[in-house]
Order: structure tokens, then C-alpha cells, then sequence
């Protein structure tokens, strides 16, 4: 390290050893030292939560402590829904006012998946699995403060037709600030 380095470092008070140097062979010059002070004494800002923003806090929290998270990353071959789209479209536009979209069809095979396979479709409450018969699926909605995830009800009840209306309708609610506190709980899968 350099010696102007080791005073500035020992007249702020900084500890050398969380500095990484940008000197030849990782060498601490005063400028690490002076950018390393520059981060220890910007303190974070805070903001207390209200509204909807502590509802949606609230929620995911809760989610994050219920449900066992599993996060499975794989490449499929869209052609067959890409087929089924096309397909229905034109009929599910005609009759809902709404398109489409690979959103829903996803939604609707997901459904079918949690409802073949029930050890997924699951929380953990109280050192207890609880297996459950309808497939609630928390559908993420980008909104103007951030993120909200409205839940649709016994998806895997549901049509593409009904997935597409309501899939469409509780993400202009969510936008709109127009959802109830009901419609942000509940669900067991997010998408």
C-alpha cells in the first residue's frame, strides 16, 4: 500500500482490510482509500411502508416463509402452443374482448401439472405439508411503484377463455390500483 494511502486510511478511521487495491499487484492507493470512505459513510435511505406497497411486502414475506421455493429453468419447445394460440385466438378474442396470450396457456398447463402432481402444489405451515386441491397461481404484474401478484383463484378449474379474461382483468386492476386485499393472497405457484 501506499504510504499517503495508510495515513489517509489511519486518520479516517478505515480498516485496510475490507480495500481492495487498483494499484499494480492489487497495491492500495489513495483512491481506494478515499472511495472506500465515500461507501461507509453513505447510509442507506429508508421508507416506511403503507398502503398497498406493505400489503404486497406483507404477502410476499409471507410467501417466502409458507411455501417451499423452487425454481426450475428449462428450454421447451413452444411450437405446439405457439399452434394453439393461433388456433384459438380469433374465437377467444371474438367472445372475451381479450387476446391470447402465451401467459395464459402457460398458466393453464401449470395448473394441469400442479394438479397431476400434488407433492408441488404444497405449503409448509406449523411444521406441517399441506397438500392442496386447487391450484391458486400468483400471476406478476409490473405497476408503476414496483410489483404486485394478484392471485387466480382454482386456475385449475378454469379454461383459456376464463384464464385469458381474468388473467387480462386483475392485470389492468393491479395497474389501476383497483384490486381488493383478497385478490393478493393465497397462492401456491407465481409465474
Amino acid at each position: 500500500m501506499s504510504p499517503l494511502a495508510e495515513k489517509v486510511a489511519a486518520r479516517e478511521g478505515i480498516d485496510l482490510a475490507n480495500v481492495a487495491g487498483s494499484g499494480a499487484h492489487g497495491k492500495i492507493m489513495k483512491s481506494d482509500v478515499t472511495a472506500a470512505k465515500t461507501v461507509e459513510s453513505s447510509p442507506a435511505k429508508t421508507q416506511k411502508l403503507a398502503g398497498m406497497r406493505k400489503v404486497i411486502a406483507d404477502r410476499m414475506s409471507q410467501s417466502a416463509f409458507t411455501a417451499p421455493h423452487v425454481t426450475l429453468t428449462s428450454e421447451i419447445d413452444m411450437t405446439k402452443a405457439k399452434e394453439i394460440r393461433k388456433q384459438l385466438l380469433p374465437a377467444i378474442e371474438k367472445e372475451t374482448g381479450y387476446r391470447l396470450s402465451f401467459t395464459e396457456i402457460i398458466i393453464h398447463a401449470v395448473s394441469n401439472v400442479l394438479t397431476r402432481h400434488p407433492q408441488i402444489n404444497m405449503t409448509f405451515e406449523q411444521n406441517e405439508l399441506h397438500f392442496h386441491d386447487d391450484v391458486h397461481i400468483g400471476l406478476a404484474v409490473a405497476v408503476k411503484d414496483g410489483l404486485m401478484v394478484p392471485v387466480i383463484s382454482h386456475a385449475n378449474q378454469k379454461g383459456l377463455k376464463q384464464l385469458t379474461k381474468e388473467a387480462k382483468e386483475i392485470g389492468r386492476n393491479a395497474r389501476d390500483q383497483k384490486l381488493l386485499p383478497d385478490q393478493l393472497k393465497g397462492s401456491f405457484f407465481y409465474h
